[in-house]
């Protein structure tokens, strides 16, 4: 597979501006190797932002198109300002989230992040919605690809988590006790919630195998959640599936009176908080 990706990298050639791709490619393709791809997409994707960003500095600005000299905070800040302006907001927080994260890890520099674009969706998902959703699941063509399906409802319908958390869960964080499925959330909002005992199968199936994760699929230090984003866009269901937001499953009164009921039946970990 390593070779393959190197290989996508160095026969990357641009839509646009031929000429210009050229006299940066070796630049370019240093910076994609850096960035350390682990799927064919993973490299297509670095090679196309890098080749805007570069070619725009190069355009531009001139100079030095060291990893040093591109990957500066002003730098960035200076292309995104002006020569994303024309695309998505969606594909400009893509972009400055990739070449952040690339610049946090090779020089150690902090760079502005833009705020996350706005979800879509507003309310709840209805019983009824949530009923479809079962159905696609259940519509997979490979057990793979449902054990992420009913990993995604488990841990977002039943338990309330956001994309983050459902991509960081491991089948270690989740316990079986007096009958009810627990998860342990780690990350900023580190806690314990309980599963609603209607999806308890669907989390049953989602931990039916061996692997570290539930959510399997390729986790980008950038943002491991866009995994999640390219199962949903690669697998779209009758009903619009948003990247998870715990607001966006669960009627909250119904949610918090489901979690008092059952708080009392886990016991307290040392330092831990469980949810309510």
């Amino acid at each position: 597979m390593a070779d393959r990706i190197d290989q996508r990298i160095q026969k990357f050639q641009p839509q646009v501006n031929r000429h210009v791709y050229e006299v940066i490619r070796n630049d370019v393709i240093a910076l994609a190797r850096a960035s350390e791809p682990r799927s064919i997409s993973d490299a297509r994707r670095a090679m196309t932002m890098l080749n805007g960003f570069v070619s725009s500095v190069y355009t531009n600005v001139g100079g030095d198109l060291t990893a040093d000299a591109l990957l500066r905070p002003s730098v960035i800040i200076r292309y995104l300002n002006t020569d994303t302006l024309h695309i998505r907001y969606v594909s400009r927080f893509d972009i400055a989230r990739f070449l952040g994260t690339l610049t946090e890890r090779l020089t150690g520099r902090q760079v502005m992040r833009l705020a996350p674009p706005p979800s879509t969706r507003s309310k709840p998902y209805t019983n009824a919605e949530l009923g479809k959703l079962v159905s696609w699941a259940g519509s997979m063509n490979s057990e793979l690809q449902a054990r992420n399906a009913w990993a995604l409802l488990a841990l977002g319908a039943g338990c309330g988590l956001t994309a983050a958390e459902i991509a960081s869960c491991r089948r270690s964080d989740v316990e079986l006790i007096d009958g009810i499925w627990w998860v342990n959330v780690s990350g900023e909002r580190a806690r314990r919630v309980p599963a609603r005992r209607q999806w308890a199968s669907a989390l049953e199936l989602a931990c039916d195998h061996s692997e570290e994760y539930l959510f399997h699929g390729y986790r980008l230090d950038e943002y491991p959640p866009r995994m999640i984003q390219s199962f949903v866009s690669d697998h779209p269901a009758e009903v619009r599936l948003s990247p998870p937001a715990a607001a966006l499953w669960l009627d909250r009164r119904s949610d918090r009176q489901w979690r008092s009921a059952h708080l009392h039946r886990c016991p307290r970990r040392a330092g831990e908080r469980l949810v309510t």
